[in-house]
């Protein structure tokens, strides 16, 4: 558990932590908010992947690709917003780990240790939270606890554990977000609408 830990933190990191205040010094999986989807994933893989992703939103100014592939080295999954234009500019890139849905307490216990790593690393970083809240939608019920360390220059890292209800298909476990203020605004005043 300690190693994993460790991989997840050090995944984040991408400059010296006292130099690190804009989302676009850290990675995941080697991707940076800003960066063009295009640099890992052919246009063609992208669109393929894209096409299979549900996405809950009416915004297409930013599109949702899920991806589940080998070649990760850390994180078994990835969720990626980009923008909808010629480069697929990175808004969003979250790593997420399953955890089975009779044992969240992991998922918990995981995500403390992930919060505690970050807060030590960059502890001019400003948390909010811890959240506790039931998901907004309507046909999936679930609940998911949420910590956000917002970055000074706009933009947040948070990590968050979902639990979905058993009559729910998707997989309940921790995500590690990497999330640029437009992607912030986009959510919270576009993408439903």
């Amino acid at each position: 558990m300690k190693k994993l830990l460790a991989i997840i933190v050090l995944s984040l990191c991408f400059t010296i932590p006292s130099q690190a205040d804009d989302i676009r010094d850290f990675q995941i999986e080697g991707m940076s908010v800003g960066d063009s989807l295009l640099n890992y994933f052919s246009k063609e893989e992208i669109e393929k992947r894209h096409k299979i992703t549900k996405s809950p939103y009416t915004s297409k100014k930013l599109l949702r690709t899920y991806f589940k592939l080998e070649k990760f080295e850390i994180y078994p999954t990835l969720n990626i917003h980009y923008k909808n234009n010629e480069k697929f500019t990175i808004e969003s890139v979250a790593g997420f780990f399953k955890y089975d849905r009779n044992n969240i307490k992991d998922c918990y216990s995981q995500q403390k240790e992930v919060n505690k790593e970050i807060k030590n690393i960059f502890p001019n970083l400003n948390q909010v939270g811890a959240i506790d809240k039931k998901h907004k939608m309507k046909r999936a019920k679930g609940t998911y606890t949420r910590v956000s360390f917002n970055m000074p220059s706009g933009g947040s890292i948070k990590s968050e554990c979902r639990k979905w209800g058993r009559s729910v298909k998707y997989a309940s476990g921790l995500n590690v977000i990497l999330s640029s203020q437009t992607y912030l605004d986009w959510l919270n005043n576009e993408a439903y609408k």
